[in-house]
């Protein structure tokens, strides 16, 4: 094995981490209360992130641990901010997630090679065996400051959180 899992209980912690600017937004059923804006705010702030921290992270034998849960971690951001701005009709939130979609859709055999593959809704679905015999330098080739990819998800998770917030002010 390339990659170890962490714990459920750790996973849970550092997503937490990722949404410390409403951490109500993690748990499925404490989201439902939660007003959409709210949550595209809160998903988008994650996205962002959490695509920082993979961009900065060292790719290594030593870091298994947290690649895993971040590349974990980037999955369940990234496929919440595709669901709360599916919920929204206004344009810049809409052709932001577009942007967004195509770029990871771009990058569709590099994140199969991961384990990562991208459905028919534009989410991501994660083939944990797969993620896991993947060596940390192959994952970084595509999560990595070396690669544009995380440096793009970062730049459409902060526009859509500026429409979210333009949004707001409107209201």
């Amino acid at each position: 094995m390339a990659i170890t899992p962490v714990t459920s209980k750790s996973y849970n912690l550092i997503l937490r981490n990722y949404y410390s600017g409403n951490r109500k937004a993690v748990k499925k059923s404490d989201r439902e209360a939660i007003p959409n804006n709210d949550l595209i705010k809160a998903d988008s702030a994650a996205v962002k992130k959490v695509s920082d921290a993979l961009r900065k992270m060292k790719y290594s034998k030593d870091t298994e641990d947290d690649i895993y849960s971040s590349v974990k971690s980037f999955i369940s951001t990234y496929n919440n901010l595709i669901t709360t701005t599916d919920k929204c009709d206004d344009y810049s939130i809409s052709h932001q997630k577009k942007l967004l979609k195509n770029l990871t859709t771009s990058q569709k055999e590099a994140l199969s090679d991961i384990g990562i593959n991208i459905k028919a809704s534009g989410k991501l679905e994660l083939k944990e065996q797969t993620l896991l015999e993947a060596s940390p330098s192959k994952i970084g080739a595509i999560f990595s400051d070396s690669s544009d990819f995380t440096q793009k998800v970062t730049f459409y998770a902060g526009k859509i959180y500026k429409a979210a917030r333009h949004i707001n002010t409107l209201v």
